[in-house]
């Protein structure tokens, strides 16, 4: 009966651990993007091209480098302060579409400013369309 117990003390002692720490230690890799579905679903209204992915790099090198880092890992100057830290937008790519990315830069998240009032659509969609053409290394 002792071993019980321990074990159930041991238990409780993880559980709330988790707990208190939001399941960090359940989640890996990217976090994840909740955004409403009719959000998910929508598709980025422009083809890609030259003059989008250059308009798409200068605003994202404008507003978003600082936190998210020149290349889009994760590791800005400022982001490097904030806890949890900007994630690394290349690995999110891989796992969300545009309409999830457009909204998030829209509406903010977490530590990171809603820009739909400071950008118009035109310019998020190009930021969009630049973060989705960067290839993990």
């Amino acid at each position: 009966m002792g071993y019980f117990r321990v074990w159930v003390g041991v238990g409780i002692v993880v559980f709330g651990c988790a707990l208190l720490s939001g399941f960090a230690l359940a989640e890996e890799g990217p976090a994840h993007i909740h955004a409403p579905k009719e959000q998910r679903v929508r598709m980025n209204p422009n083809a890609p091209c030259v003059d989008l992915m250059k308009e798409g790099r200068l605003v994202y090198r404008t507003y978003c480098a600082g936190c998210h880092g020149h290349d889009a890992r994760g590791d800005g100057p400022v982001g490097r302060g904030m806890n949890p830290a900007p994630p690394d937008l290349v690995a999110m790519g891989a796992v969300h579409g545009d309409g999830e990315f457009a909204w998030v830069i829209e509406e903010g998240r977490g530590g990171m400013p809603a820009w739909k009032g400071i950008l118009d659509a035109s310019r998020i969609w190009a930021v969009t369309s630049w973060l989705r053409m960067l290839e993990p290394k």
